[in-house]
């Protein structure tokens, strides 16, 4: 008979694995019908969906590796409901464009993401009832979140229904044991992930517009640019009053994981490193709980471990340090850092060979960006700006061209908005915007031949965009 803590581990196994699995390919289903073409006269399923995506599949390391079961053969159609859940979620949030999907589920379904590996990582810790009920809360709300998002009364009724059934540990489940589900669900897409090698061009101007609206945020300027010159501030200087102690801002935390090379280290030695930086004590034969952790310690403001591996979790106190570990990371001046550590662990265990190395993950860079965004979008919201909003937002006009066709003027609010425009035009990205319109068009006129496209007539900085729809 299992004991206490070991039903509560399978009852959220289940809910991470077996339940929600079932409401996102809800959403898969759902996002897929709104992706038909209008002049599809065929029937529409997800294998005509993976092959109109499938060069963008093939060019992941996670479609290549599953392309068989995405791509099973001619007249041979792949079974979604077999596929591990991080292979539905990479369909979801790496395949299917963000349009026909609302950013809130789009949110939802990553938190859902990162609280199965939260969960995965806390294995060998007891789940109390606290827990264990502060846990289905918070499956209960995203997927609730996600149901009503996609109008599924009768998937939100046996959610609901088997929510309740966990809670009271009334759930049929015990012939069937969901942690190696789990655990396997989370290794495949652990062998899956893929290191952060370099920084793009794209990533590092990612980083800048970043830094310069935290700036504005923490200065405040549009709210005290008019105090600053009434003081005799010459507004063109950089040395305006600060007002970072008025609005602070707070990074997100960023997790890297710990490497071992050039040797295997046994599971009881990981163990012993892991509750040595969790300050710790397992056993009267571990090292002191300080040995590991003032070795990290030299290279991080703070630090977090999980069983079965080793991530390290920087909580940086400013932007600029954010930004600098995660490129200290990619170009290994961390992994230097990390020295006195490896010489403890070659002493220790005779280990001469050993190297350890940091690595960043692409996803916890990505899951950082995001968490990083929405704050500095929900910060914004919150405090506002004194500016009149009409000049914040983009003023659109259109009329009929000589050309017989529609010219459709933006004004941008700076230099830069204008070209990332451009840009979005001219690489075929702003098709989709205009394909409700061009669906309506041919309704309206009973003409499926009608096409709309899209081109940049003329571009300049703090003026207007033309797009020309023909």
């Amino acid at each position: 008979m299992a004991s206490s803590g070991e039903t509560k581990q399978n009852i959220m196994a289940y809910l991470y694995i077996q339940l929600s699995s079932k409401v996102l390919l809800e959403v898969l289903e759902k996002y897929i019908e709104k992706t038909k073409p209008a002049n599809y006269e065929s029937e529409w399923t997800i294998d005509e969906f993976l092959f109109e995506n499938k060069s963008k599949i093939l060019s992941t390391l996670v479609g290549r590796k599953n392309e068989k079961r995405l791509f099973p053969g001619f007249s041979v159609r792949t079974d979604s409901t077999q596929w591990e859940q991080y292979l539905i979620m990479f369909i979801l949030l790496d395949v299917c464009e963000n349009e026909y999907i609302p950013h809130d589920i789009i949110e939802a379904i990553r938190a859902l993401k990162e609280l199965r590996q939260r969960f995965y990582y806390k294995l060998d810790e007891e789940i109390d009832d606290a827990k264990f009920d502060s846990q289905i809360d918070e499956m209960r709300n995203l997927l609730m979140q996600i149901c009503e998002s996609i109008h599924n009364e009768t998937m939100k009724a046996h959610v609901l229904d088997q929510l309740d059934r966990c809670r009271t540990r009334s759930l049929n489940i015990e012939d069937t044991d969901f942690l190696p589900l789990l655990i396997s669900n989370h290794e495949a897409e652990k062998g899956l992930r893929e290191k952060m090698e370099t920084l793009t061009a794209e990533n590092y101007e990612i980083h800048e517009n970043i830094a310069r609206v935290v700036s504005v945020m923490e200065q405040h300027f549009f709210t005290d640019i008019e105090q600053a010159q009434q003081q005799g501030y010459d507004l063109q200087d950089k040395a305006l009053p600060p007002r970072s102690d008025k609005y602070p801002f707070s990074p997100p935390n960023i997790s890297f994981e710990l490497n071992f090379e050039h040797g295997k280290l046994p599971q009881s030695v990981i163990d012993d490193i892991v509750a040595s930086i969790n300050q710790i004590s397992l056993t009267e034969e571990s090292p002191d709980p300080l040995v590991f952790g003032n070795a990290i310690q030299q290279s991080f403001v703070s630090f977090g471990a999980r069983q079965g591996c080793v991530r390290l979790q920087l909580k940086p106190n400013s932007l600029k340090c954010l930004f600098e570990a995660i490129e200290e990371c990619i170009s290994g001046k961390l992994s230097e850092k990390l020295k006195p550590l490896e010489g403890i662990l070659r002493q220790k265990y005779g280990m001469e060979s050993l190297t350890l190395s940091l690595v960043l993950f692409k996803d916890d860079y990505t899951r950082c960006m995001n968490r990083l965004v929405n704050q500095i979008c929900y910060r914004a919201e919150m405090f506002g700006s004194t500016n009149d909003s009409k000049q914040l937002q983009p003023h659109v006009s259109a009329k009929c061209s000589k050309e017989k066709g529609v010219t459709v003027t933006a004004i941008c609010r700076n230099t830069r908005e204008a070209f990332n425009i451009s840009a979005v035009i001219n690489n075929g990205k702003m098709q989709n915007v205009f394909k409700p319109l061009e669906n309506a068009v041919q309704s309206i006129h009973g003409n499926e031949n009608v096409q709309l496209t899209c081109r940049v007539t003329s571009c300049k900085g703090y003026g207007p965009v033309n797009r020309r729809r023909t």
